[in-house]
């Protein structure tokens, strides 16, 4: 019989380590933003898989139902779900940076219906019209992009049964108002460099006890995300911690 010819890897990366083989070494300066996310990489199976649970794959079902494109893994969905038990017995709110179409939205959501809320609001920060003014300097994204979405697709998809809160607009111009907050997890997904070095500058401060989990800290198409990050937490003494889906966290005691 005829061996098969082996296939040719195909274009990936992993976050955090040299690119696999077959990838190429810098990622392209600008990209349809439907494409920036695609990356077949996928960590080895271990005796447990890492990325199953009921939350995820609940969450998973409300994307397919809706034949959207998830700009995420399982892998990714399955560390916010863990980051939300760490932090539930905590004081504070949660709160999302960057919400698109709200698939994360809907994943935290999922966990307080599951998990309870713990008397917390979950509060949605996004302009909900598209990226806003990128600095060429730093970002690879531009003004636009992630254009569709809305405030009401993102409310549908969140569904019923959780004290959401909807904060349209540019921060740090959209925290006004919420001095007084107090944080106990923090997801960011902001992708350019100064919208999260603002969203850092802000939501430190008010959380005592809690997490931050970076989505791009370790995708190729938001430089900025890492600069700003590494930038922030250089005279602070949480250490970021990394993931091989490309996510970052650190831990406020």
């Amino acid at each position: 019989a005829r061996r098969p010819r082996p296939r040719k890897p195909r274009n990936c990366w992993r976050a955090s380590a040299t690119p696999c083989s077959g990838a190429r070494r810098s990622p392209p300066a600008r990209l349809p933003h439907k494409q920036l996310y695609d990356c077949p990489f996928v960590p080895a199976p271990t005796l447990v898989d890492y990325r199953r649970s009921a939350i995820v794959e609940q969450t998973a079902r409300a994307v397919i139902s809706r034949n959207m494109r998830a700009l995420n893994s399982k892998l990714n969905w399955r560390v916010r779900e863990q980051a939300y038990r760490a932090v539930l017995a905590f004081e504070g709110e949660v709160w999302e940076l960057g919400v698109f179409q709200g698939v994360t939205a809907n994943l935290l959501a999922n966990c307080m219906r599951a998990y309870g809320d713990g008397g917390a609001k979950l509060r949605l920060f996004d302009t909900f019209e598209g990226m806003p003014d990128t600095d060429p300097t730093r970002d690879f994204h531009s003004k636009g992009d992630f254009a569709d979405t809305s405030v009401a697709r993102v409310r549908e998809i969140v569904g019923e049964g959780v004290p959401v809160h909807f904060h349209k607009g540019i921060v740090p111009a959209t925290f006004a108002g919420l001095e007084e907050a107090q944080l106990k997890l923090v997801h960011v997904d902001l992708d350019i460099y100064q919208a999260i070095l603002d969203t850092l500058a802000f939501c430190y401060p008010r959380m005592q006890r809690g997490l931050f989990v970076f989505d791009d800290y370790g995708t190729p198409s938001c430089p900025g995300a890492l600069q700003a990050v590494d930038e922030f937490f250089a005279d602070k003494p949480e250490t970021i911690f990394c993931f091989s889906a490309g996510q970052a966290m650190a831990v406020k005691f």
